[in-house]
């Protein structure tokens, strides 16, 4: 057997494997081997019993055990001997005698088992021998397949060392990659690509080469991952002579062997290209983002991935809103089949130019739009998606509707030559046109709101509205101003200022229209109107179309009229001429007569056929026929052609005439001659002379009534003014008894009453006739009616009447006169606590209306109440309630004068005021209606009295004050209660009478302040200021019974640095003294 040993493994067969006991089997199968082996060997046995009989029992059970232990190892040839003895046995117990006769040979038995034992166990020790022999090959065999692996492994990362490196190196040479190391001291000490460049840079840094703040932020940086020993990436901007670079840059730190950091080493990509790229693509971006145009990216699903502003401005979505939904989104129902077949020609690679369609905004309105839309490819040139820019074509598309419209109005109005069969035509095409359900033309009265409706076009069923209309009878305030020039409402229901209205509009079947004019012949107005029975939008186009029609149509209405008349008077010529009381003539081209009549003939003198075929000229003459030659012209021009002119004629002397001259025109439209009709106006002329005249005489005797006001206002005021002053000081002096004050305080009232009544008379005459001059500002409506609130207050409480304030409007910002305002609303809370009875209730509230551009202000009390006639006439000057006329009573004051006022005033605002009552003894309500404005408040500079009386500050200069106080007034009462009343006050006072008294006491010197009445017997107090302007330490206050702005202004420039306005209140007169004695005064007491 130790020549199977020695044989090579590698060179064994599987009988070699046998021999050598080195076929690999599992356990189960070793076992099954052994029993396979002793069966087959006492097969064999079996087989040989005739010709061996008894002798040798086991040779065959030999080979058994031996096979067992050979293949399986010492437990198998264990088996294979117990199986052997045991087959022996059993064979002796069942046949007996079978080898040995009748005995069993114990001894051979065990001699059996003893040798079949020793095979096993020498079996074990060959398969020992053999295993630690295969072990020590398998491991030689493993190292040398090691050792081949790892020269091939070796071979190929010489082969990938050399491929990267020539990769490496073509990628930094093709991406600008530079590597680099730096020392400690970050100076290059080796880079790679190595060229000349790269090469001048070593042994500098990074502070040398970009010498600029990109060096030291650069060196900064790589500074702190020296100390700190972290990599970082910063992007570098490098001003290089060839041109601006970026480069990405890697830094990490350098260690040596030891781990300490001795330099940094790193990359730097060129991105300057990158860079340049993204810029490019965010100057897309935003070229993208700030287009007018919606441009809109969608993917081949029709799913939206890209959305601009011009998007939603275009459509009213956001990105956020559209963004991963589908585009269908903004298409219209009856329109989604069009959608799959763009995309469908954007895959097939074609580009779709101007495709005009309608789109959906996102309030739901449709607008139309022209599409264009393109192919998006990626990096591989496959079509991924679409790019879509969407212009609004609605107003262009419109304005070419409206112009063919136009151009179909005009063909089919060409051949028409009836006024009526035009409008008619019009309006039927015109409310078609538009889908309204009424449309007609009328002339408006601008000044009286007098409208003539000729012709009306509606649905069946409509009620028609021709004839004469008034616009006040039907529209607000606002509306008349606005209206018919160009006018539109949406919605009646919403927009009508209250009920009445809206049932005469929905009565006639009309729930919004638009109106459009053109001025005809002033103060005439062309117009069309179109209605619509439910509410509607009125666009600007269909403005600008409504114009335009207007435009077109009425002068074709106007020539359709010129021309039916002259056919009429064609027809009716001679019928005409017999009995006409004006002159006729029929002149051809030569500028001869054909025709005249008798009329015509006997301003000359003659007889009509004594005329016939003679010039024009020679029979009206060389100064007439200069004249009338440029109208003349006209009319052979092709022009109707009327004037009025002052003619000289034979018979008859000068006359004013009236003349006509109209075309005679041929088929062909040749002008062959005219047509002149001359009327003599004579008469006519010299009425207008006389309400010329008349006229004048009325503007004389209105300014006669202003100077008559004027006057009598200075009359009545100057009287009051120093019972005025006296009880006013009076009413105050703490060293009277308090019955006497009161009686004082009560005379002062009473002084205050009738000088208000005064003011109101002429606030009324002004406002009337334009001459109260408003200071508009942004003020707060709310501030004035609280300060008129605080006025009010006392009368209030006497009376114990409960005030109380609901103000919730939050804008109440107007643009108005803060000094008027008041007036307005203590005139209307006055009222209000004049006719409440004691221990009533006044409510003041306010609020906004329509969206906040409108401030209500109401005030509601609890008192007698009006009758419908006393709210009619509530606002009228001069009347008192049917309490007063009923009972021929006054009990309640007044000259009804103060919400007269007030209406006039308001309505300068471009306000509204109205009453309401439910009848005697249910209360008021008194609603004020003002516009809004945003502007901010302004400062109002000047302030009002409680009681309406004003101390002006004219002139900031204050002078220092002198002791000495010269006072000009010819009212004895007036000048010596003033008198009186300055020496009370530490004053010197000199009086004087007239302005020749005042400069005799001018003239002797030490005159520090002046008071001086205005209008004086001998002259006028502004001239005497204005003679004293050049004294610096002298100073002025006016007096006047007239307190209008032009005195007021008057006094102003004449110098005077106060203005006080009779009756004089001494609080008044001591506020301006104060004034003058200010600190900041320029003298002292």
């Amino acid at each position: 057997m130790p020549a199977v040993y020695d044989v090579e493994p590698r060179h064994s067969h599987a009988l070699t494997g046998i021999f050598e006991g080195r076929l690999n089997l599992s356990g189960p199968v070793r076992y099954a081997t052994a029993v396979l082996a002793v069966a087959a060997g006492w097969l064999v046995r079996a087989g040989l019993m005739q010709a061996w009989g008894d002798r040798l029992p086991y040779l065959t059970l030999y080979p058994a055990v031996m096979i067992a232990a050979i293949l399986g190892g010492f437990g198998p040839g264990v088996l294979a001997t117990a199986l052997s003895v045991l087959v022996v046995a059993i064979s002796w117990t069942r046949s007996g005698n079978v080898f040995y006769g009748d005995r069993l040979d114990w001894v051979g038995m065990a001699a059996f088992a003893g040798c079949c034992l020793g095979i096993a166990g020498l079996a074990a020790l060959l398969h020992r021998s053999r295993r630690r022999r295969d072990a020590q090959h398998r491991a030689l065999e493993t190292a040398h397949a090691q050792l081949e692996e790892l020269e091939r492994q070796h071979a190929r990362a010489e082969a990938r060392l050399r491929e990267s490196e020539e990769r490496f190196r073509l990628t930094a040479a093709s991406d600008g990659i530079t590597l680099y190391e730096q020392d400690a001291n970050l100076r290059y000490v080796w880079l790679y690509p190595q060229h000349a460049e790269h090469g001048a840079a070593l042994g500098r840094t990074d502070g040398e080469l970009l010498p600029n703040a990109e060096g030291e932020r650069l060196m900064q940086r790589k500074q702190e991952v020296l100390t700190q020993g972290t990599s970082c990436r910063v992007e570098v901007r490098a001003q290089l002579p060839a041109g601006t670079k970026y480069y990405d840059t890697f830094i990490a730190p350098r260690r040596d062997a030891s781990g300490r950091i001795v330099g940094v080493a790193g990359t730097a990509l060129d991105v300057t290209d990158r860079r340049q790229r993204e810029q490019s693509r965010q100057l897309l971006a935003a070229i993208v983002e700030s287009s007018e145009d919606a441009i809109i990216a969608l993917d081949l699903e029709g799913t939206i991935t890209s959305w601009n502003q011009g998007s939603t401005r275009l459509f009213g979505y956001t990105a956020a809103e559209t963004i991963g939904h589908s585009v269908t989104m903004l298409i219209p129902r009856e329109r989604f089949h069009e959608e799959p077949q763009i995309l469908e020609r954007i895959r097939a690679g074609e580009r779709i130019e101007h495709y005009e369609t309608r789109r959906r905004r996102k309030d739901g309105t449709e607008l139309e739009i022209s599409l264009s839309v393109s192919p998006l490819r990626d990096d591989r040139g496959e079509i991924v998606g679409a790019s879509k820019i969407a212009r609004d074509v609605t107003l262009r598309n419109r304005t070419e509707r409206n112009r063919r419209f136009i151009a179909m109005l005009n063909e089919r109005l060409a051949s028409s030559d009836q006024p009526d069969e035009i409008v008619q035509t019009a309006s039927r095409l015109v409310a078609q046109f538009l889908g309204a359900q009424d449309c007609c033309f009328s002339e408006w009265h601008d000044e009286t709101g007098a409208a003539l409706v000729h012709y009306e076009w509606g649905e069946p069923g409509r009620p028609a509205g021709t004839g004469v209309h008034r616009l006040c009878e039907f529209a607000p305030a606002e509306w008349r101003r606005q209206f018919p020039h160009e006018f539109r409402i949406a919605d009646i229901t919403r927009e009508a200022p209250d009920a009445a209205l809206v049932g005469k509009c929905q009565a006639a079947g009309v729930g919004s229209f638009a109106t459009a004019g053109v001025t005809r012949k002033a103060p005439w107005i062309a117009s069309i109107i179109v209605a619509s029975q439910q509410p509607r939008t009125w666009r600007d186009d269909e403005m600008r179309l409504l114009k335009a029609v207007v435009a077109r149509v009425w002068p074709l209405v106007e020539r359709a009229r010129s021309e039916t008349a002259l056919r009429t008077s064609e027809e009716q010529l001679r019928l005409i001429t017999d009995h006409a009381p004006v002159s006729l003539a029929q002149v051809d081209r030569e500028r001869r007569l054909k025709f005249v009549n008798q009329t015509y003939a006997r301003r000359f003198g003659r007889e009509p056929h004594d005329l016939i075929g003679q010039p024009l000229k020679e029979v009206v003459g060389a100064t007439a026929y200069a004249r009338i030659q440029p109208h003349l012209d006209g009319a052979f021009a092709g022009r109707h052609v009327e004037f009025e002119t002052e003619i000289a004629l034979p018979v008859g002397g000068t006359r004013w005439v009236h003349a006509v001259h109209t075309p005679e025109t041929a088929p062909d439209g040749t002008v062959i001659g005219v047509i002149v009709l001359i009327t003599d106006i004579t008469a006519r002329k010299e009425a207008e002379r006389q309400v010329a005249l008349a006229r004048d005489q009325a503007l004389a005797a209105a300014r006669a009534k202003d100077d008559f006001l004027a006057a009598l206002s200075h009359e009545l005021r100057t009287p009051l003014n120093p019972v005025l002053l006296i009880a006013s000081d009076a009413a105050e002096n703490p060293a009277l008894a308090a019955e006497v004050r009161r009686d004082f305080a009560t005379i002062r009232k009473n002084v205050e009453l009738e000088a208000r009544l005064i003011d109101d008379l002429l606030d009324v005459t002004r406002i009337t006739h334009g001459k109260l001059p408003l200071d508009l500002r942004p003020v707060s409506a709310e501030q004035i009616l609280q300060d008129a609130l605080s006025v009010i207050r006392p009368d209030a409480e006497q009376k114990r009447i409960t005030l109380v304030t609901e103000l919730t409007a939050h804008r109440t910002t107007v643009r108005g006169d803060a000094v008027r305002l008041q007036q307005v609303f203590w005139n209307v809370l006055k009222n209000a606590v004049k006719f409440t009875p004691a221990g009533g209730r006044i409510t003041v509230t306010s609020a906004n209306l329509r969206g906040g551009d409108t401030l209500r202000v109401a005030v509601r009390d609890n008192g007698i109440g009006m009758t419908p006639a006393e709210i009619a006439r509530v606002f009228d000057a001069f009347t008192q309630g049917d309490h007063a006329v009923g009972s021929n009573s006054h009990r309640f004051g007044g000259l009804g004068l103060g919400l007269t006022i007030s209406r006039l005033l308001v309505e300068q605002h471009h306000g509204d005021i109205r009453a309401e009552s439910a009848g005697p003894g249910q209360g008021a309500t008194f609603t004020i209606e003002l516009p809004v404005t945003t502007q901010p408040i302004a400062t109002v500079g000047s302030t009002t009295g409680d009681d309406g009386l004003r101390a002006i500050h004219l002139d900031g200069r204050a002078g220092r004050r002198r002791g000495r106080v010269l006072l000009v007034e010819d009212h004895a009462p007036t000048r010596d209660a003033l008198a009186s009343l300055l020496r009370r006050r530490n004053y010197e006072v000199l009086t004087a009478a007239t302005i020749g008294e005042a400069r005799a006491h001018l003239a002797a010197g030490g005159i520090g302040l002046l008071v001086s009445d205005i209008g004086l017997p001998d002259g006028d107090g502004c001239d005497l200021m204005a003679e004293l302007r050049g004294r610096a330490e002298l100073r002025g206050i006016a007096l006047t019974g007239y307190g209008m702005d032009a005195d007021i202004a008057r006094s102003t420039k004449a110098g005077f640095f106060a203005h006080l306005t009779k009756p004089i209140r001494v609080q008044a007169l001591d506020a301006v003294l104060a004034a003058i004695d200010s600190p900041a005064a320029d003298f002292a007491r």
